[in-house]
């Protein structure tokens, strides 16, 4: 008997493939992100018109909303939050199938991490 893993379980909503977290848990130290990543794989969509770096901001907002309302605004919540954005931000471009284009990253922008909302 062959036992998957829930990443390799993708339901299809619209014409948007839903799959969790790509690549990474969706429950990271125990925070259960995968409602956002699966509006993340829909604004990642050809069902959408909303920029790579939109779905992206938007990703990050997701998180950062469940660690407020679910974890306490719990301080590892929102570095892992962070973390997953930095992660989408930097490598989920060839996922991208949005008719909203790409935008310029913060990186290509020249905004460092301090864009990522990181500051020294």
């Amino acid at each position: 008997m062959r036992v998957i893993s829930v990443c390799e379980v993708e339901n299809v909503t619209g014409g948007a493939t839903v799959n969790g977290c790509t690549g990474v848990p969706d429950r990271p130290f125990g925070f259960d992100f995968k409602p956002a990543c699966d509006r993340h794989d829909v604004n990642y969509s050809t069902e959408t018109q909303m920029s790579k770096v939109q779905a992206d901001q938007t990703f990050k907002n997701d998180m950062l909303n469940i660690c407020k309302t679910e974890y306490d605004n719990s301080l590892l919540c929102r570095a892992t939050a962070e973390v997953y954005y930095v992660g989408v931000s930097l490598f989920g471009g060839a996922f991208y199938e949005g008719s909203g284009g790409f935008s310029s990253s913060s990186f290509d922008s020249g905004g460092g991490l301090s864009s990522f909302g990181f500051s020294f």
